[in-house]
């Protein structure tokens, strides 16, 4: 069953679509998605049919209420890299570039 008929699910089925407010299609997506982030394939598709209703039809319908978002990312726990290490690592990496570069040359002259 794809997302709409999911939520529509959840109203009853001889309610007005212009009757059903954006704070009760929140808690709807919430109760159906809640865990899930915000930026679900299954909120833009409800957001996206609820769009077309409003622009394309001539339907009076909610929309989705905006999340709040975050205005700090997340700590990270990865460790500070020295010069040093990633100098090292960037060298590994061109050395193998070359490695395989070499191996290729000697691949295609053999074959010629």
């Amino acid at each position: 069953m794809s997302s709409a008929p999911k939520v529509a699910a959840l109203f009853s089925r001889d309610r007005p679509l212009a009757e059903i407010s954006d704070t009760e299609i929140g808690n709807a997506l919430a109760e159906l998605w809640g865990t899930s982030s915000p930026a679900t394939r299954n909120r833009a598709a409800v957001a996206s049919w609820l769009s077309w209703c409003q622009a394309k039809k001539p339907w009076a319908a909610p929309s989705v209420p905006a999340e709040p978002t975050s205005s700090t990312a997340p700590p990270s726990r990865a460790k500070p890299r020295t010069c040093r290490s990633t100098d090292r690592n960037v060298s590994l990496n061109t050395r193998h570039d070359f490695r395989c570069a070499a191996l290729l040359a000697a691949i295609v002259r053999a074959r010629s």
